[in-house]
């Protein structure tokens, strides 16, 4: 008997050393520590294919590693795990093995570079990033540098204040259960429920910006021609796009926010039984579902275009559109009847209440209207004067 015993604590053990480590996996989560391992070589990379980095656009750094661990006849070939927060890590390398440092961007715990979205901080010089490795920085620190690109820079400009949407109804209460009676006393009936609350409404979007473009071809110590837009007026912003590419500049409104859901009916209370036995309470409205808020107005944009260059307006885009109209809040459902209370010494079952009916669905809110531009040609050179690595053009 002892030795069966044992042999269930040695399992329950086994169990206990191997469901941390199963349930991390589990969860995505079962990553490799670097502790106790000898760090044979090592080297850092973007994660993606083009090894370029864009100023308005996040990149995740690469590490990989070989290493040999205690009691293993081989190294291993390790890296840091891609993806967002939600990604699977099971078998990587965790970034807080790893120090990251630029003066051009900051990083974050997952290891995402998020460069300056200044572009005049990068228009003359590499993206220059540092790695070290925490357990062994005199071994395995990379100085590493990126040139700019400007292939996720394709609108500018802005648009309005999206609408708040509307709070949901409260959901309606039950009614009280009817009390009971005996083979010679009536059951009492039951409550009925309370109605739902309706959705609040949509608020409306706000306006469109109003902006004023300068654009014009530039060079730069990397590329010979690029689009070049300075913006003044709502935003101001100065932007570069690569030369074949076509930009979009906004001035839309802002979306309606959403109506607000109905909320639910209460459900009847059940009748008390008894002779003759209650009946059952009716189930309560269900609430209305709100209407969604009107979408803004666009704004405008008045965009001016280097005369030397009469191509350059067709690589422009102005979007002066009006905001979505907010969508329609949803209806609350009735509440369910009471079921009748239970007739005692022969007496039949009350009767059940009726269903409460379903609230109104909302209606969806009306799109703004459109806004306003114009195109025309002019001088744009003082709107391009003293920037650092960045030249104007000549035809």
């Amino acid at each position: 008997m002892a030795a069966r015993t044992v042999v269930v604590l040695v399992a329950s053990s086994a169990i206990a050393l191997t469901g941390c480590g199963a349930l991390r996996s589990l969860a995505g989560r079962n990553t490799v520590s670097l502790e106790g391992a000898q760090v044979t070589s090592m080297s850092v990379d973007l994660r993606k294919g083009e090894k370029t980095i864009c100023p308005r656009e996040r990149v995740q750094m690469a590490v990989f590693a070989e290493a040999q661990f205690p009691g293993e006849q081989r190294p291993q070939q390790l890296e840091t795990w891609h993806g967002d927060a939600a990604a699977n890590r099971n078998g990587k390398l965790e970034f807080d093995e790893f120090a990251f440092h630029s003066d051009m961007g900051s990083f974050d715990a997952e290891g995402w570079f998020l460069p300056n979205p200044d572009l005049q901080v990068s228009a003359g010089r590499e993206f220059a990033l540092t790695t070290a490795y925490r357990r062994r920085p005199d071994q395995f620190t990379f100085h590493t540098s990126y040139k700019p690109d400007y292939h996720c820079i394709t609108t500018g400009g802005g648009e309005g204040s999206m609408g708040n949407s509307g709070a949901n109804g409260q959901s309606g209460t039950a009614g009280t259960d009817g009390s009971s009676g005996f083979s010679d006393s009536a059951g009492g009936p039951g409550g009925d429920g309370r109605p739902g609350g309706n959705g609040g409404a949509g608020a409306p979007g706000g306006p469109g910006p109003h902006l004023v473009a300068y654009a014009t071809y530039v060079s730069t110590p990397f590329y010979p021609r690029l689009i070049a837009v300075r913006l003044e007026g709502s935003a101001t912003d100065l932007i570069l796009a690569h030369a074949d590419a076509t930009l979009t500049l906004l001035a839309r409104g802002g979306d309606g926010g959403a109506g607000g859901n109905g909320a639910n009916g209460g459900q009847g209370g059940r009748g008390g039984s008894g002779n003759p036995p209650g009946n059952g309470g009716n189930g309560a409205a269900g609430g209305s579902g709100a209407s969604g808020g009107n979408g803004g107005p666009g704004g405008n944009i008045e965009l001016v275009v280097d005369q030397r260059f009469a191509d350059l307006a067709q690589r422009i885009v102005l979007d002066v559109s009006g905001g979505r109209g907010g969508a329609a809040g949803i209806a609350g459902t009735g509440g369910r009847p009471g079921s009748g209370g239970s007739g005692f010494s022969g007496a039949a079952n009350g009767a059940d209440g009726s269903e409460g009916n379903a609230g109104q669905v909302g209606t969806s809110g009306s799109d703004g209207p459109k806004g306003t531009s114009s195109v025309r040609s002019g001088d744009v050179a003082d709107k391009f004067s003293g920037l650092s690595a960045i030249t104007l053009l000549n035809p």
